[in-house]
């Protein structure tokens, strides 16, 4: 109670000495020891620079993406990400026999037609040459090769799945555009289901593929057990199958009796230390991992171990239930299978070396799902066989775009079954249609020139014709040839490989128009900046700036504006445009070091000065200033202005050097009528 009395008369204390300040500063007021004063300016001659500032981080000035021409199958691979590469060198080589073929079928044809020509315009009418009866036969089955192509191309819009399986993930949707080998789908092929089983070193030799296996699919049961870390001598004589009696502790036992029968289930390893594994069926369920059994007794079968008896406590842990699946196996009621593949390079773990074995099943429930627990066997001919643990697997089926298009419809979503053949999305290429026709009418009229190249007639219509066949021939000869030189793909200019396609690797087929990887030359840098709407008007492509960088402290760039953005983008009530900035080489400088950029926009070395806080805008050049006279009068006066900063502008017209321009309003103590404030400057 006396501390809240304390409390309260400290405030009453405060409370008074706040009241008296108070009452002294009115008072001070009214008697004109307080005033107001205005701040000013003057009107002085000095530079004046006008800039505008951004930041953003340094680009490499040159960025040059490479892209296949042709597809193929990479033959071999010569840099990779993070090279310096030069102009000319060669990135990779492709392999491609269709391209040569196709090169040497146009130069055949090019022959041909020439050699047509020549005839047509000797007026040789006397019968056709064997190049030109072969040149002709050429032209018709390339244009039968390129329908049956075109037919692909339109069928191919119709996507449909090649196996029957499940729907994983749909990456499209309608509306979207895709480019030839996009990914359209996921599939969890059905007929591809799989176990991986770990085979220890000591078995590997006896397996070979294609021998006999099964699998029983889960959910398989559960069974209490205890893992013990016995050494050779105390497992000297240890059978699976032979009698444990153990004895639970906790508050489990009030519920049965502590006393507990089970079994050897499992002995693995080698050496000095064993693992063997205890199972104890019939417990509750309520019994959870952890509990402990503090005693438990080991009775060996074996001769040499007649009598002895091994002791040993553990901790209970749940497991997977194999108790009676071997018998499953062997009387052929699991699922049928056979080795398809067995691994050359094996893995230790806990001191022992396996190798994984994959079963491939013959069939399985339409119920399966990738991840299923599985206990798997595997029957060797002329050994014993053998058990393990997996889980089910399927192979993923990647549904890909054969050619471009627009989807247009999509008839499965995810997680749906589907067959084989059975359509799964629609696309649409109005190009892929028209370059069918085209080709369907192609082959008609090169079936028509071979028909009716052994009775010529050679009109002036026809010597032109002929004229435009050649040069259509020789272009499509240079075009072919330029698909086999593209085969070596070398770098578009200096710099350094980044973003190298994870699909590009020797031995693998890669389509046209692919992007390999970009070349990031920094001999020169840019720097992207956002400028204001209200500053974006001062700016000219090619003026001056300087540029300064946050990790190089100290040092100044020189640059200049290469670009300024058509279209700004809107964000909290102002537009923003992207303004890039070229800076001089330098190897000091780095892709995405934070930069500020300041750009010159006009400088002039004497110019009537005010301050900026001082000055009223207007349209047109024009703005308004109170000056302030020697006797204190005020006067509003229109000015001229020229160039202007965030702290001064140039005045043109309208006032004179030493004038001084009010720029704000203070509180002065101690000075007498207040009614007519002074003139008080500010530095």
């Amino acid at each position: 109670m006396r501390r809240i009395w304390r409390l309260v008369l400290i405030g009453l204390a405060i409370a008074l000495v706040a009241g008296a300040v108070g009452w002294r500063i009115s008072a001070q007021l009214a008697a004109g020891a307080v005033r107001q004063a205005w701040a000013t300016g003057v009107a002085h001659y000095a530079p004046i620079t006008v800039s505008v500032d951004g930041t953003g981080a340094l680009q490499p000035g040159r960025v040059e993406d490479v892209r296949l021409a042709v597809g193929g199958q990479v033959r071999r691979v010569q840099v990779a990400n993070g090279d310096s590469v030069a102009a000319g060198q060669l990135l990779l080589e492709l392999a491609n026999e269709a391209a040569y073929l196709a090169w040497e079928q146009a130069r055949l044809t090019y022959d041909a037609e020439a050699e047509r020509l020549e005839q047509m315009i000797s007026g040789d009418t006397g019968g056709l040459t064997a190049t030109a009866l072969r040149a002709a036969e050429l032209r018709a089955e390339q244009a039968r090769l390129a329908l049956r192509s075109r037919e692909q191309a339109v069928e191919d819009l119709t996507v449909r799945a090649k196996a029957s399986g499940r729907v994983e993930t749909v990456v499209v949707t309608k509306g979207d555009t895709v480019v030839p080998g996009a990914l359209l789908l996921a599939l969890q092929e059905e007929s591809a289901a799989k176990v991986r089983l770990q085979v220890p070193e000591d078995r590997i030799g006896s397996l070979a593929v294609g021998d006999q296996a099964s699998v029983i699919l889960g959910p398989l049961p559960e069974v209490h057990v205890v893992r013990l870390s016995l050494g050779e001598t105390s497992v000297y004589g240890l059978r699976l199958g032979d009698p444990v009696v153990a004895a639970i502790e906790g508050q489990w036992v009030s519920t049965y009796s502590p006393i507990v029968r089970g079994t050897i289930a499992e002995i693995r390893g080698g050496g000095a230390l064993f693992q063997v594994t205890v199972r104890l069926p019939g417990l509750p369920d309520n019994i959870p991992a952890g509990a402990n059994v503090g005693f438990m007794q080991i009775y060996p079968s074996g001769p040499q171990a007649q009598g002895t008896v091994i002791t040993a406590s553990g901790k209970i842990a749940l497991a997977t239930d194999t108790w009676g699946l071997e018998e499953r196996h062997l009387d052929q009621t699991a699922l049928s299978g056979r080795v398809a593949a067995i691994a050359g390079q094996g893995s230790a773990a806990g001191g022992v070396v396996s190798y994984p074995v994959t079963i491939e099943l013959a069939g399985h429930p339409p119920t399966a799902r990738a991840g299923m627990s599985a206990h798997a066997a595997i029957m060797p001919a002329g050994s014993a066989p053998l058990f393990g643990l997996s889980v089910l697997e399927f192979d993923q089926g990647r549904v890909t775009a054969a050619t471009a298009g627009t989807v247009v419809g999509v008839f499965v979503s995810d997680g749906q079954l589907v067959e084989a053949g059975q359509v799964l999305l629609e696309l649409d290429n109005e190009s892929a249609r028209l370059q069918l026709e085209m080709a369907r009418n192609d082959l008609e009229v090169q079936e028509n020139q071979l028909r009716d190249m052994s009775q010529p007639q050679y009109s002036e219509r026809e010597l032109r014709n002929q004229e435009i066949r050649v040069r259509q021939a020789e272009l499509a000869m240079d075009a072919r040839e330029a698909d086999v030189r593209s085969l070596r793909v070398y770098a578009p200019q200096d710099g350094i490989v980044t973003n190298w396609h994870s699909t590009v690797e020797t031995g693998r087929d890669v389509p046209a128009g692919l992007q390999v990887c970009r070349v990031l030359n920094h001999e020169a840098m840019l720097l992207v900046v956002q400028i204001d709407e209200l500053q974006l008007d001062q700016l000219e492509v090619g003026m001056p700036a300087e540029v300064t960088v946050d990790a190089l402290p100290g040092q100044v760039f020189a640059a200049h504006i290469a670009e300024i953005s058509p279209e700004g983008q809107y964000q909290q009530g102002i537009s923003r445009f992207a303004v890039t900035v070229a800076i001089e080489a330098s190897p000091r400088l780095r892709s995405q070091m934070t930069a500020t950029a300041t750009i010159f926009v006009a400088e002039k070395q004497r110019a009537l000065l005010v301050p900026a806080e001082g000055v009223t805008f207007f349209r047109d050049g024009e703005a308004e200033v109170t000056v302030l006279a020697e006797d204190g009068r005020t006067e509003v006066r229109r000015i001229t202005i020229g160039l202007f900063n965030n702290t001064h502008v140039e005045v043109l017209s309208g006032l004179a050097e030493g004038e001084k321009v009010i720029t704000g309003v203070i509180t002065v103590p101690g000075l007498p009528n207040w009614r007519n404030p002074g003139s008080v400057r500010i530095p």
